[in-house]
């Protein structure tokens, strides 16, 4: 028996270097369709009336079968084998099967449960339990090989004597059908995981790009951690830093949502450029800017932010596209933290 299990056991350790030459990269396998299989292995009788003998016998059989989906099969098949003080056994066995192959490689494992109906010496016959466990291995998309432990209780009646059958049994089988991936699972989580982590790359080389050419424009300290920005359109009248009556309820609406990301991140602070386009002199422009950008630092302080907390800023025209460009005249609101912040 030991020597059947070792010889068994070399079988299927070689196996890898017999399938070397196939190209299994991508896993497939048949989650549907037929399967036809064959057989072979040492059985030994352990008997419970001390009527047939314990020597061990040489087993085979041959079955066929439906894989219902990726895990569960069927398969009826019959199976024989000889004892000394027997003519012969003969098994037709009925099972499913769950087989479980393990991602990334080509091994799986797998159970077995269902009947045997034997026939001794073609004079009696009943049914048994059949159970088996065991391990597989992909030799090509459609062939495997498998070994496994089988046990069928009570073979045999009480006036003539009864044995449980313990076999090692190494098979093969083929199978007909459709593919899939087994690792489909697998790739697609790493498919997944590979594209989220692209379009989290590109969305902060875009928040990098747009730190940095905030800070180009409004002229501010490279090592200031910026994490939030806002560009206020408020409409200011005519040569004044007054906002014009319609613009100011919606003016307080986005100052409201920077006093709740202050509120969130005490440690932060908030700048107030004012910009303007190249329309009148530079001089004059710097100074409008700059007391426009104090006109949305006023109304901060009345929301509750401490003026410590408020830096503001005039740039003027510097960095304006043209004399007359609604995007030019605004004030920039950089919400900055030492201790990086995060929306």
């Amino acid at each position: 028996m030991k020597r059947i299990i070792i010889l068994s056991t070399m079988i299927m350790l070689s196996l890898p270097t017999i399938a070397s030459d196939y190209n299994l990269n991508n896993k497939e396998i048949i989650t549907n369709g037929f399967f036809i299989g064959a057989k072979i292995g040492a059985q030994k009788s352990y008997n419970i009336t001390s009527f047939y003998d314990d020597s061990i016998s040489v087993n085979y059989g041959i079955y066929g079968g439906i894989q219902l989906n990726k895990n569960w099969s069927w398969d009826l098949g019959y199976q024989g084998f000889n004892k000394q003080d027997i003519e012969s056994i003969a098994l037709i066995e009925s099972a499913f099967k769950y087989e479980y192959l393990i991602k990334n490689s080509d091994f799986g494992v797998y159970g077995r449960f269902g009947a045997a109906h034997w026939n001794l010496n073609k004079t009696s016959s009943a049914l048994s339990p059949l159970f088996e466990i065991g391990t597989s291995y992909l030799l090509t998309p459609r062939i495997t090989a498998n070994l496994g432990y089988e046990f069928i209780p009570n073979i045999g009646i009480g006036k003539i004597g009864k044995f449980n059958s313990h076999s090692v049994m190494i098979g093969i089988s083929y199978k007909f059908g459709s593919f899939s991936n087994h690792n489909s699972d697998t790739f697609n989580s790493i498919n997944l995981r590979t594209e989220v982590n692209r379009i989290q790359k590109e969305e902060e080389n875009k928040r990098i790009e747009k730190e940095k050419a905030l800070k180009v424009s409004n002229q501010l300290n490279e090592d200031l951690n910026i994490f939030k920005s806002k560009k206020i359109m408020t409409r200011f009248k005519l040569g004044s830093s007054s906002i014009l009556k319609e613009d100011i309820e919606s003016l307080l609406k986005e100052l409201k949502d920077i006093k709740i990301s202050l509120d969130k991140y005490p440690k932060s602070e908030v700048y107030l450029i004012g910009h303007t386009d190249k329309n009148g002199k530079s001089s004059y422009n710097l100074w409008i800017s700059e007391k426009r950008a104090k006109t949305i630092a006023d109304k901060l302080e009345t929301l509750g932010v401490k003026k410590t907390r408020i830096h503001v800023k005039g740039m003027g025209e510097v960095g304006a596209h043209g004399n007359i460009n609604a995007n030019d005249r605004r004030v920039d609101i950089v919400l900055t933290c030492d201790n990086y912040c995060k929306n």
